[in-house]
């Protein structure tokens, strides 16, 4: 793994741990099982961004946090965490066309406004306010906004399966 991407397991069983949580006390009070728990913090299955927001709430820590370098405790200890959220703004009209990074990682990003089409690998999604995507760098991409507002996202660099 390099330096710039998240790790959601490691960075989700550092913030439960720093919460003085077990796997348990934290599944029963986001209402998830035990064993989704464990999946996610050993990197086995990748969680939604309702799932992860419930788990995250049941904390409690924002998803802003989450991802932002440094998460405050319940005791309002600061822990430092790797990776930066950032913020992108993708102005009316804006097309990357294919494009690919063979040295690239994956991006996480969740759509605060606006509306944007990804295509990766030949499949096209598109996605708005509150809904989430993930681009493998790696294969052939396309980020295209649509409708007549900017589209802003908060991203995230994340690993992708094969790393």
């Amino acid at each position: 793994m390099i330096d710039d991407e998240v790790d959601i397991g490691l960075r989700l069983r550092a913030v439960r741990s720093a919460h003085g949580l077990s796997q348990r006390e934290l599944a029963r009070k986001a209402g998830v099982s035990n064993g989704l728990i464990s999946h996610l913090e050993k990197n086995r299955s990748s969680p939604s961004v309702s799932s992860l927001k419930r788990i995250l709430d049941a904390i409690p820590i924002s998803l802003a946090d989450f991802f932002s370098n440094t998460a405050r405790t319940r005791r309002g200890e600061e822990n430092t965490l790797q990776q930066p959220l950032m913020q992108a703004i993708y102005p009316i009209g804006f097309d990357t066309g294919i494009i690919t990074d063979p040295n690239g990682t994956g991006v996480m990003a969740f759509v605060v406004s606006g509306q944007i089409e990804v295509t990766v690998n030949g499949q096209t999604s598109t996605f708005q306010a509150g809904e989430s995507y993930f681009v493998d760098m790696r294969l052939p991409h396309r980020l295209r906004t649509l409708g007549a507002e900017d589209c802003v996202t908060v991203r995230t660099a994340a690993r992708t399966s094969s790393e």
